[in-house]
């Protein structure tokens, strides 16, 4: 059946952060059936965007012409955070036979990365790494990594048949037959075109985060060019290399100090021992 503005998306990639939404939505993308949206990250049903009377509104994102539709809120799976849950209640009002894609990768990696993103991105917490995860049990980023934790609030409303876990290490080494999997799931033809597929979305080997110049030439509290320049002569600076190498500095990769890298390990055991059990993978790639 045709998609219009009046239904809802057939499909979600709700998460992890940080595991690979953003490829996934522009591989699903490329599927001659599938619509997916731009910008991926919708997030109507979190608690602060929420408003039953724009649903209409919400819903002009999947008007298409394709069997079905999609986006990638990958903030979705992020329970622990007030401004995030609730989300599958809202979700299953409107949508009850919606189907959710859920993307993990080893959950270790994964807060390493979180946070590489937080200083790329300016808003990494002031104090360093290790300090900022001793506190881990009520950790942001350990808990985006419970990924069974996080899967508990939604199957208090939808079927594990509505849900398929992808392992992201999958999806990099064995691209096509994960695909298709994820195809067969949203009831589409499988592809045999390997080479469509042949590319990562931000995949980078150097991080970049904003210096002190560029904090004062392009932060919107500062942002001092504001007022001199026209808004698309100052996005042709930023994206200039010149520009970059002044305003940006490369970001320290940084790694969890191996005692307290255990103790993370030994806590999430658990959570990956049930996301085992619940969806009868193994993960073997992961570190725990």
């Amino acid at each position: 059946m045709n998609q219009c503005h009046k239904e809802l998306p057939n499909f979600l990639i709700i998460g992890a952060m940080k595991c690979g939404t953003t490829s996934l939505h522009d591989y699903l993308g490329k599927h001659p059936e599938i619509y997916t949206t731009n910008p991926k990250e919708i997030h109507f049903f979190t608690k602060d965007i929420y408003n039953p009377a724009l649903l209409n509104e919400y819903l002009s994102n999947f008007k298409s012409n394709k069997k079905i539709s999609g986006a990638s809120p990958q903030n979705y799976t992020k329970r622990h955070r007030i401004d995030f849950s609730g989300v599958p209640e809202r979700l299953y009002k409107h949508a009850p036979n919606i189907k959710l894609i859920y993307v993990v990768r080893d959950p270790i990696k994964r807060i390493i990365s979180h946070y590489n993103e937080a200083q790329e991105g300016g808003y990494a917490p002031e104090q360093s790494f290790n300090n900022y995860l001793v506190e881990y049990k009520n950790n942001h980023y350990v808990k985006t990594s419970m990924y069974y934790y996080q899967l508990q609030a939604y199957l208090e409303y939808f079927s594990m048949d509505q849900i398929l876990v992808i392992e992201s290490e999958r999806l990099l080494t064995n691209r096509l037959e994960t695909l298709n999997t994820v195809f067969d799931f949203l009831g589409v033809s499988k592809m045999k075109d390997e080479s469509i597929f042949n590319y990562e979305t931000n995949a980078s080997t150097q991080k970049l985060r904003k210096n002190t110049m560029g904090s004062i030439l392009f932060d919107s509290k500062l942002n001092v060019l504001k007022n001199i320049l026209p808004h698309k002569i100052r996005t042709v600076l930023k994206k200039n290399r010149i520009t970059e190498k002044l305003t940006r500095t490369a970001i320290i990769q940084e790694k969890i100090e191996p005692a307290l890298e255990k103790e993370i390990r030994d806590y999430l055991k658990e959570d990956v021992k049930q996301l085992r059990l619940l969806t009868g993978q193994k993960f073997e790639s992961w570190s725990l």
